[in-house]
């Protein structure tokens, strides 16, 4: 689904990521692993087409995708980006779900089902009416990820979703990515620095190293790769 061709990023003459070449899963889980300031999130903006590449191409379903911003908003309609620290409006649940569908002009009715929908799938069923500012960490993860799956995005893009979440909290985020591929048919791609997470839900697990990015078999390699590092 996505494919990533002589993709480079350099901020002034320093590189992020140099000439990569990258065909990533569709339908399935690929996390991106690397420490801090490794170019995790940089990639996940340009492949979000948020950020611009220095130089490469991005092709979605074996397309180039252009220079036309009209073009590159109607990509990023299929797409949805859950950031490591997701903003809520001061406002209630159920509008800040329901806000991407209300501002593609859906009615009301269909609004209404797929909030509820959504809810349903991260575990908030009653949580409608609940203010943003009363909710915990995980509960705002949750309401983002939830505000992100309501267009039925192809692409879900997630940076270090459990950053800062207690144990109980990252328990249920993972059980809950573990579902978006099975039940909506997303591909998920996901940015993390935990080794052990990977475990848990990769279907492919990728390593940036030397800014390139490099298969990786399982926990065991990423640990000879980063160390204790990440």
């Amino acid at each position: 689904m996505i494919e990533l061709r002589d993709l480079s990023k350099k901020f002034d003459d320093l590189y992020v990521l140099k000439s990569v070449n990258w065909k990533f899963q569709e339908s399935a889980i690929s996390v991106i692993l690397g420490p801090s300031g490794s170019g995790k999130t940089t990639l996940i903006r340009m492949m979000d087409l948020l950020e611009e590449p220095s130089s490469g191409s991005i092709y979605l379903d074996g397309v180039e995708v252009g220079a036309s911003e009209a073009e590159k908003l109607e990509i990023r309609r299929k797409m949805a980006l859950v950031p490591q620290r997701p903003v809520l409006f001061n406002d209630t649940v159920y509008n800040n779900i329901s806000y991407p569908l209300r501002i593609r002009g859906e009615t009301s009715r269909i609004v209404a089902e797929k909030v509820s929908w959504a809810l349903e799938l991260v575990g908030l069923k009653d949580y409608n009416l609940r203010k943003a500012w009363t909710l915990s960490g995980g509960e705002i993860q949750r309401v983002a990820i939830a505000r992100a799956l309501i267009i039925d995005p192809e692409v879900l893009f997630l940076d270090e979703p459990t950053n800062n979440l207690d144990v109980n909290a990252k328990s249920k985020m993972e059980d809950l990515i573990l579902t978006v591929p099975k039940n909506i048919g997303s591909t998920v791609i996901m940015a993390t620095h935990d080794i052990a997470q990977c475990q848990k839900l990769a279907n492919d697990i990728i390593a940036i190293v030397s800014n390139q990015l490099v298969s990786v078999d399982g926990p065991e390699q990423a640990f000879y790769v980063f160390g204790s590092g990440t």
